[in-house]
């Protein structure tokens, strides 16, 4: 059982001065991960260890040769166990590529679907470190770190090679649903609480009615919350309404004060703190921050 962390807020990696950003077989402690999301699309795979990726209120065991996708602003955490693990990422704004998409239709539509899907975070099993899609994130990786900060020098490389990596994507086999769970080993006390605080994300949660449903005592739910996710009950309902209202923000025209009543918060001085808690900066700031981010770009 990982050791609890101590919560913290939510991190957020800009791709604000170059759109895309790579990592190859970095190692990972076991006790530097946290809640925390991104402003682009991200590739991950895991070469080492093992662990529990959480990510909108379900849990997926990861192993090595899993590669999966996270969409822009989605929040997820990697709770790996006490080897810690070794793993590689891309991240990239998927605008980035807004010129070069109309004379690569496979790979337009496949990115489109990557971030419209309803799948929560798919992912793929059984992924060769030597198939060329990992390969590509190697040699890329390599690319931009002899580049060393030059990035105009490697920006059309990196275009080409993303645009490669997601026609090799798309020739593997379907991604699966992140959130489609294994049944045969039934549903856990923590995978059950945390699907129900996400049906009642907008309401007043009260750990009462929950030890009802879970037919379990308050205090022996909330520790094992705290054991399992790595923060209270209360930290993590903030967290998932924080970057609930970070898509609120990007995707629709509601106001500040309108998506802090939808959240069941009736103080919109108590939501801009919260928010600002969790994100290092207030709605307002945010909104104006991201609002050329994908999500608010049409490709």
């Amino acid at each position: 059982m990982n050791t609890p962390l101590k919560p913290k807020h939510v991190q957020h990696l800009g791709l604000h001065q170059f759109p895309y950003r790579s990592v190859y077989r970095s190692n990972l402690d076991y006790k530097q991960d946290v809640f925390h999301s991104h402003q682009g699309l991200e590739l991950y795979y895991v070469h080492e260890g093992s662990g529990i990726l959480i990510c909108d209120g379900y849990q997926l065991q990861l192993s090595p040769g899993m590669l999966v996708v996270f969409r822009p602003f989605q929040l997820h955490r990697m709770r790996f166990h006490i080897d810690g693990c070794v793993r590689s990422f891309l991240l990239f704004e998927p605008a980035a590529l807004q010129t070069l998409l109309p004379a690569f239709p496979t790979a337009n539509q496949y990115l489109r679907k990557l971030l419209e899907s309803p799948i929560p975070s798919p992912f793929l099993t059984d992924i060769s470190e030597n198939h060329p899609l990992i390969q590509s994130m190697r040699l890329l990786h390599e690319a931009m770190h002899e580049a060393n900060n030059a990035w105009n020098h490697v920006l059309e490389l990196c275009s080409s090679s993303v645009l490669a990596m997601l026609q090799w994507l798309h020739q593997l086999q379907p991604l699966k649903d992140g959130a489609t769970r294994d049944r045969d080993r039934g549903i856990t006390h923590i995978e059950r609480a945390l699907e129900w605080i996400e049906s009642h994300l907008t309401e007043e949660l009260r750990l009462e009615e929950l030890s009802l449903v879970l037919h379990l005592h308050p205090n022996y739910i909330s520790t094992l919350f705290q054991q399992e996710i790595g923060c209270s009950i209360r930290e993590y309902v903030a967290i998932r309404r924080v970057n609930l209202a970070r898509k609120w923000l990007l995707n629709s025209d509601m106001q500040v004060q309108e998506i802090a009543a939808k959240l069941g918060l009736a103080n919109t001085s108590h939501f801009c703190k919260m928010f600002k808690k969790h994100s290092g900066i207030t709605p307002y700031q945010f909104k104006k921050q991201f609002n050329t981010s994908i999500l608010a770009t049409n490709i």
